[in-house]
């Protein structure tokens, strides 16, 4: 349609058609924005209910495995039977948790590179257990000579296997937040499309809905000195 068969049309006809055509601007606004909302909330969903959830699982794991670590080299130095005893049954509860939290994990993890660093520290675990057991053992004997194997264990079996295991936690944390890095800058993104988005329909609509009405202030307001 061109502009004078624009102007031709009835006045009534021209003011529907700007109104139309802000109203169909109103529900494209809408619908842009509530598709950028839901990108917005996946984002935000996968960054608090996953990234963020697996660094603090990751987190507590690396702190329950040093403080095994720590009790088993405090009972081989400890002298007096009862102490010894006393931080050796602090183990369990943490060990039991470390392997919720390694379990918990086992069914949330999936990138490739995260699975296999968690096959590492599941792949280290049981020899890791076996060995911190072994130097427990040891030093709740009391006696000197036993305390020094259990040192030797804690220097030449547990401490490698710890440093490998450690590795793999502190990476597995590293990977997760970049992935966090990642999905906050695609809701920054989804959110800075939409506010373009909302403002460049918004503007168009207006534009043309104001068009459709020139016409009309055209032909019924004409300037000074012209014609009524």
């Amino acid at each position: 349609m061109g502009f004078t068969q624009f102007k031709q049309l009835k006045v009534a006809t021209r003011l529907a058609l700007g109104f139309g055509i802000l109203l169909a601007g109103m529900v494209l606004v809408g619908a842009v924005a509530l598709s950028k909302f839901s990108l917005l909330t996946t984002d935000l969903d996968a960054l608090l209910n996953n990234r963020m959830v697996k660094v603090t699982r990751l987190t507590e794991l690396k702190d329950k495995l040093q403080s095994i670590a720590r009790i088993t080299r405090t009972v081989a130095l400890i002298k007096d039977a009862k102490d010894a005893h006393t931080q050796a049954d602090k183990i369990p509860p943490l060990r039991a948790r470390s392997h919720e939290l390694l379990a918990q994990l086992d069914k949330t993890v999936v990138l490739p590179k995260a699975v296999e660093l968690l096959k590492t520290i599941q792949n280290n675990r049981d020899a890791y257990d076996a060995d911190i057991d072994a130097a427990m053992k040891l030093g709740l004997t009391g006696k000197a000579e036993d305390a020094v194997a259990a040192t030797d264990i804690l220097m030449t079996q547990v401490a490698p296997r710890q440093e490998l295991i450690f590795k793999a936690l502190d990476d597995s944390v590293l990977l997760q937040q970049e992935l966090a890095q990642s999905e906050g800058a695609q809701a920054r993104a989804a959110v800075s499309s939409g506010q373009a988005w909302v403002l460049g329909i918004t503007g168009m609509a207006i534009v043309l809905g104001g068009f459709a009405g020139l016409g009309d202030c055209a032909q019924h307001h004409p300037r000074p000195g012209g014609r009524a």
